[in-house]
C-alpha cells in the first residue's frame, strides 16, 4: 500500500482484507491495518519504484470513482467500529472519514468532473454534505478539523453547511478566476 509493508501474520490473525471491486480500497484498509498493528519499523532504504501512471485512479475523476471513495470511507467507519477502534480513536476516525468521504471527494469531484450539468453537480455535492452531517454532525469541531484543514477549505465547507447553492456558486467562480489567471 504505497508506502507501507505489512506482515502477513497481522493480516491473517486479525481477519483483515481489502474491500473488493472498488477503487481507493487502500484508503479504507490501510487505516484499519495500521490501527491493528502494535509495532512499527522505519526502513530508510527505498524498496520499490513507484510509477506515476497518468491514467491511474488519482488522475482521472468521474462519478463512479467518487462513489468508490465514499464506499471506502463507509467501510472504514464500519471496520473501525467492528474492530473496536471507534471509542478510543473517535476524533481521529471522524477526521479520516471527513477527509476521505467528504472533503477529498467534494473538491476532487468539483475540480475534475466532466460531462455533468450544473444541476447534477449541485445535487451531488448537496447529497454529499447531507450524508456527512448525518454521519458525523460535529465533524467541523474536532481538534483535527480545526488544526489540519486549510483556511480556504474550512471557509468553503462552512459555507456549504449554510447554503449548498452559495457554496457551489462561489467554488465555480473561484475555479473560473484561477483558470483565467493561469
Amino acid at each position: 500500500m504505497v508506502i507501507k509493508v505489512y506482515r502477513r501474520e497481522l493480516i491473517y490473525a486479525n481477519h483483515l482484507s481489502f474491500p473488493e471491486d472498488i477503487f481507493y480500497e487502500d484508503n479504507c484498509a490501510g487505516t484499519i491495518w495500521m490501527l491493528t498493528a502494535r509495532h512499527f519499523e522505519l526502513i530508510e532504504e527505498p524498496l520499490y519504484y513507484y510509477y506515476q501512471n497518468p491514467d491511474s485512479t488519482v488522475h482521472v475523476i468521474n462519478r463512479s470513482k467518487c462513489e468508490n471513495r465514499k464506499t471506502a470511507a463507509r467501510l472504514l467507519a464500519e471496520g473501525c467500529k467492528e474492530h473496536g477502534f471507534t471509542e478510543t480513536f473517535h476524533d481521529e476516525i471522524e477526521f479520516r472519514f471527513t477527509e476521505l468521504f467528504y472533503s477529498t471527494t467534494l473538491f476532487s469531484y468539483l475540480s475534475g468532473i466532466q460531462g455533468e450539468s450544473h444541476l447534477q453537480q449541485l445535487s451531488y455535492v448537496g447529497a454529499l454534505a447531507r450524508e456527512m452531517k448525518a454521519t458525523f454532525p460535529a465533524f467541523r469541531e474536532t481538534p483535527y478539523s480545526r488544526e489540519l484543514m486549510g483556511k480556504e477549505e474550512k471557509e468553503l465547507i462552512d459555507l456549504q453547511m449554510k447554503s449548498n447553492l452559495l457554496f457551489y456558486l462561489k467554488y465555480k467562480l473561484m475555479q473560473t478566476v484561477r483558470r483565467i489567471r493561469k
